[in-house]
């Protein structure tokens, strides 16, 4: 159903309200590139199994936990495209370590794209903020601003019939375990009310006691393990797919038509380090395929270490900062920028 695009009341409201938003939470942010999303032909059986949830006339909502490096954002990404593409996107918040995030900006971010995914709402959001001036403060409670933000101005969407969808992810890279387990609670209790259209949240977070307390019922909870048989097929195509790119577009290195590489023995050698953690998987495609470097003298280093089930990620990072000219100095750097009171954004990074 399309929405009528109303014009907008006070352009100092909603410019108030844009001041506030936390961009970097919005799934495809320019500021969240590169994007981290699922292969076409890949965690295909997972995806199905959560859209089937999410096309149920219903409230029921979508835990999906697991280690990290298991993929959850790779997936929660892939779902929002495909809610995006079918309209039925609600809004997102991505939490992430690698950005400034303020906990006050959640609500507001989240009310901000639902303005833009259903025009209608948009000037009752506005008026919220005319009624209290402080309600986009950093000292509002939570609740006021879901209820006057998200809540009621949802309320004239009550008649739709199409279940729509709201994505938190990595809320286990939230503030705190409290606020991650508020956040849980606040979403979950307010948008099962009655009067409101039907909407799913998704949540993905390592399998943390405080967010499993507070995750409600009904909910949908999929645990993604790395010994997992489709996980690991998942992985080994992700692989090869990726080593298989470095291929053919290295004409100098490999020839053209480029010549098989790598070896099956070496292909299954590293599939065996790589176990089932994409993020593994990621790195060590990443540090093969670097410019300037010959893809397979980066392979035999990688393979040099004895190979190890479950894919030590430490030594994986032990190895490739032995690869720098001056180990030492960037050990200080990572130690440097670990120990800061906040994190950096990827731009002052």
């Amino acid at each position: 159903m399309m929405d009528f695009v109303h014009p907008p009341s006070s352009d100092g409201s909603w410019e108030s309200l844009c001041n506030v938003v936390e961009y970097s939470g919005v799934f495809d942010s320019e500021y969240r590139q590169p994007h981290s999303r699922c292969m076409k032909n890949a965690r295909v059986a997972l995806r199905k199994s959560i859209t089937q949830v999410l096309h149920q006339r219903d409230r029921t909502n979508v835990w999906l936990n697991g280690l990290a490096g298991v993929g959850k954002t790779s997936i929660a990404f892939t779902i929002a495209e495909e809610m995006k593409a079918a309209k039925r996107l609600a809004a997102t918040f991505f939490f992430s370590h690698k950005h400034a995030q303020k906990a006050a900006a959640i609500i507001p971010t989240i009310a901000y794209q639902l303005a833009i995914a259903f025009p209608r709402i948009r000037e009752e959001i506005v008026k919220a903020i005319e009624r209290d001036g402080v309600l986009l403060s950093l000292g509002k409670s939570r609740e006021d601003q879901m209820r006057e933000l998200v809540i009621k101005p949802l309320e004239t969407l009550k008649f739709r019939q199409e279940p729509y969808v709201i994505i938190i992810d990595a809320l286990d890279e939230c503030f705190s375990s409290e606020e991650a387990a508020r956040l849980v609670t606040l979403l979950s209790d307010a948008l099962r009310g009655p009067d409101l259209p039907f909407i799913h949240v998704v949540f993905t977070s390592r399998p943390e006691p405080h967010i499993l307390a507070a995750m409600p019922s009904p909910v949908y909870e999929i645990l993604l393990s790395t010994r997992d048989e489709n996980t690991i097929r998942d992985v080994r195509f992700f692989l090869r797919a990726s080593l298989e790119k470095t291929r053919t577009i290295r004409p100098a290195v490999f020839g053209q038509p480029p010549i098989p590489w790598p070896s099956e023995e070496e292909f299954e050698t590293l599939a065996f380090k790589v176990g089932g953690l994409f993020v593994y998987a990621a790195m060590a495609v990443n540090f093969i395929s670097a410019a300037g470097h010959h893809p397979q003298e980066r392979l035999d280093f990688l393979l040099h270490e004895k190979s190890t089930v479950g894919a030590d990620i430490d030594q994986l990072y032990r190895q490739i900062i032995g690869t720098s000219e001056d180990p030492l100095a960037h050990c200080r750097m990572l130690a440097s920028i670990i120990h800061l009171s906040k994190p950096l954004s990827l731009a002052a990074l």
